[in-house]
């Protein structure tokens, strides 16, 4: 089993997605790491990669931006490939509206360009793969996602 499949497994969500630095712990940051990520996002039915694509969906139709921003980040670290999170964003604009579907491709593009985060670098390192200098979120995104595919 792989280190994230084994993180789902361990109710380890949040982890998985956004790193072991968690949300300053008020109230609600508690019960939404202690109940929706060990509770929701760990029901058998979807995977948290289709649950992240659904969040992201969502998000993006709310123009929820500061959530959707967040949680870009967290499908990038879980190895979402920046092609899926286009093709998310075709059919938010399709569904929710194009102002909607523009605006979080504009959110996505943002994510894509920045560093790779701890959790992408510390991904690819325990799986052996070189790590270009100036790596960022996207293409780390992209090598992991290649990596679980194959």
């Amino acid at each position: 089993m792989d280190e994230f499949k084994e993180s789902q497994k361990e109710k380890k969500v949040f982890e998985a997605m956004f790193g072991t630095e968690g949300p300053a712990e008020a109230p609600l940051d508690e019960f939404t790491t202690h109940y929706l990520y060990q509770q929701i996002w760990t029901r058998p039915i979807l995977s948290v990669s289709e649950r992240s694509m659904v969040t992201i969906a969502v998000l993006a139709a709310l123009g929820r931006d500061r959530e959707l921003t967040r949680h870009v980040e967290g499908a990038l670290n879980i190895g979402t490939s920046r092609e899926r999170i286009n093709e998310m964003m075709i059919q938010v604009a399709h569904y929710a509206g194009w102002p909607a579907g523009h605006n979080g491709q504009c959110i996505a593009l943002e994510q894509y360009r920045k560093a790779a985060t701890a959790t992408q670098l510390e991904t690819l390192r325990k799986a052996g793969r070189d790590q270009p200098e100036n790596l960022t979120r996207g293409e780390a995104a992209d090598l992991i996602a290649e990596m679980r595919a194959g």
